[in-house]
């Protein structure tokens, strides 16, 4: 003990693993909580608020601690005590010969206090210890070197503690380090790569298109320690679920289709309630049209059930609980549950909750994206407000085109999904008078009802031109995107270039980027922006033809910068085959219309209330 670690621990404050206490009074509780637990130190002389009151460890005090530890039940013999700066540090390892009782019951360490158990809670405790705590075990093949020490130091700057000790004694006073080894919950924190050392310390996130896992839009698996992941989860959402806007007198209001505070916490629950233990199974974050599931791997444990669960706490990582309670990410005493359902009621969306083997937790949109009303593409007299899925939206689209089609079609496009779903597909068309059938069971087609055939199909755009800020990013307010840090995808944004690539119809980005030109920011800080964006393209399967940049400021009148078409023009010397009268401009802004009309472009103004997916799809429709 030194005094830098000394003020760390004072910044520090009490935790899972640490106590501060005046005096000896109540010191029994402790000692036997921290031994039932996972270990952990208690240091006499300093109050609850942190001051140092101080105390002197005489021969006398020694012994009175040892002698309540002794008459503990069964006895604890392993303290170890020191003393530095008029500070009495009591270590108390986690025991071995679990549970132990005081002369008032048995107790238990959770988050910062020492809480005495019931006997219902004794008796599962005493069965539980027949299993592993995964957060607490040391990492035997961790490797030093692969700690994050940016990430230590953001992590401190979060909790809000000025470090000036060593790596190893900042480790060690957040529970997470002892004889030289890291525990578990340290490498899923502090680890450059937690999924080195196991497998399934990772979140995927998925888009689907309409209601169920066939067509995905957007996909990304998260792979760094596990604040990083739950932040980058978030963005995914972000970039995948619609905004609306409410003005409030000269300020806009941006409303989430979800409510991201009780997504946060599910994501964190999920994160830190998970089975470790099983192989194979990392956190799902899946979005559909209706819908967001959070999926995690890992029964509830004793006492909890689906009937008291968001009642009573319980946690399987206790450590990793503390760690994530540090940096705000979580309130003590399992509110996490009520929190969730508390934000969902304000947001008006409905939130259920399955634990049976998995823990899953869906939020229900009040008003779900995706539905569309058939007919499709066609003046046909069929019943309006029918959900269809894009498989049936697809089968729709071919009968369109041929007025007939056979099951085989369908198979050989889905080639994933049965031919019983298959069937169920078309009764459900049949049922709801958007199809019939024609003909003799074995030489009939199925055709969309009172359709005329031979009705004529329009070719697809030659190329869609999409300018970047305000159309695939989130555009900053008089400023420029300088660094990656500021740049945030648009929602949908990746899932309408993904239609596009999935129907071949090139993408080119052409945006003017001024920012170089006054000084803001350097063409290498404009490079790392646009690989990072491509690198996240190609995670989430998607790509972009090719970016044209304009970097001059307006007063240098050049060739390059809209509205004038120079971007354009060098999409055309580079790539020929580009039809602008085929094509379109789509931008937030008249500068973006007048480039593509002086080509004779077809363009789109983008909205505050629309977004890229839903353009692209009515552009490609009609």
């Amino acid at each position: 003990m030194n005094k830098k670690e000394l003020e760390f621990i004072l910044q520090e404050g009490e935790g899972f693993k640490l106590e501060f206490k005046e005096g000896l009074s109540g010191i029994d509780k402790d000692i036997v909580a921290f031994a039932n637990a996972n270990g952990g130190r208690i240091f006499l002389g300093i109050d609850d608020s942190k001051k140092i009151k101080g105390i002197k460890l005489t021969n006398k005090l020694k012994s009175e601690i040892i002698d309540v530890a002794r008459h503990c039940d069964p006895s604890i013999n392993n303290l170890k005590i020191s003393y530095f700066d008029n500070i009495v540090v009591i270590d108390v390892s986690a025991s071995s010969n679990k549970p132990h009782k005081c002369s008032s019951g048995f107790y238990l360490r959770k988050d910062a206090t020492s809480q005495k158990m019931s006997r219902d809670e004794i008796v599962d405790f005493v069965y539980d210890q027949g299993m592993r705590q995964f957060d607490s075990q040391s990492c035997a093949k961790f490797n030093m070197k692969d700690l994050d020490k940016n990430f230590i130091k953001e992590y401190l700057s979060r909790s809000e503690i000025s470090a000036k000790t060593s790596i190893e004694n900042i480790l060690f006073n957040l529970g997470v380090y002892g004889n030289n080894k890291i525990n578990n919950a340290g490498v899923l924190f502090f680890s450059k790569a937690p999924k080195k050392y196991f497998i399934s310390a990772y979140i995927t996130c998925a888009r689907y298109l309409g209601f169920e896992k066939v067509n995905v839009l957007d996909r990304a698996d998260f792979e760094g320690n596990v604040v990083y992941q739950i932040e980058e989860a978030l963005k995914f959402i972000r970039r995948n679920t619609r905004l609306s806007y409410k003005i409030k007198a000269l300020e806009r209001e941006e409303i989430p289709e979800y409510p991201m505070e009780a997504l946060r916490e599910a994501i964190v629950n999920a994160v830190m309630h998970r089975n470790y233990f099983e192989r194979g199974a990392n956190v799902q974050i899946d979005i559909f049209d209706d819908r967001v599931t959070i999926t995690n791997v890992g029964a509830l444990i004793k006492p909890l059930t689906p009937q008291n669960l968001g009642e009573i706490s319980v946690r399987r990582n206790p450590l990793i609980a503390d760690l994530f309670h540090r940096i705000n990410y979580v309130e003590k005493m399992g509110t996490g549950l009520k929190r969730i359902k508390d934000e969902a009621k304000k947001h008006n969306t409905k939130v259920k909750v399955e634990a049976d083997g998995f823990f899953i937790v869906t939020f229900q949109n009040k008003k779900p994206f995706g539905v569309v009303n058939v007919p499709v593409n066609v003046p046909v007299n069929v019943p309006v407000n029918v959900p269809v899925n894009d498989r049936q939206k697809w089968f729709l689209n071919l009968l369109f085109k041929n007025n007939k089609g056979i099951i085989m079609n369908f198979a050989k496009n889905f080639p994933d999904i049965t031919i019983k779903t298959i069937k169920r597909d078309i009764a459900y068309l049949t049922k709801n008078k958007i199809i019939e059938f024609v003909g003799a069971p074995k030489t009939g087609y199925y055709a969309l009802m009172n359709v005329p055939v031979n009705v004529p199909v329009k070719a697809p755009p030659s190329a869609i031109f999409l300018d970047r800020d305000g159309v695939i990013n989130r555009k900053i307010d008089n400023d420029y995107v300088k660094k990656w840090e500021e740049f945030e995808f648009l929602p949908y944004a990746i899932a309408a270039i993904k239609i596009l690539n999935e129907k071949k119809i090139p993408v080119y980005i052409i945006t003017n980027q001024s920012g170089v030109g006054r000084g803001k920011m350097t063409e290498n800080d404009l490079k790392v922006v646009h690989d990072k964006m491509i690198s996240e393209f190609k995670r989430a399967g998607v790509y972009v033809d090719d970016i044209f940049v304009c970097t001059h400021k307006p007063e240098d009148k050049c060739d390059c910068r809209k509205p004038k078409p120079g971007l354009l023009l060098q999409a055309k010397a580079k790539y020929p085959q580009i039809d602008f009268k085929n094509s379109w401009v789509i931008g937030d802004s008249q500068i973006d219309m007048e480039a593509g009309k002086a080509v004779g472009c077809r363009t789109y103004l983008l909205g505050k209330k629309k977004n890229l997916f839903n353009v692209m799809k009515n552009i490609l429709k009609n």
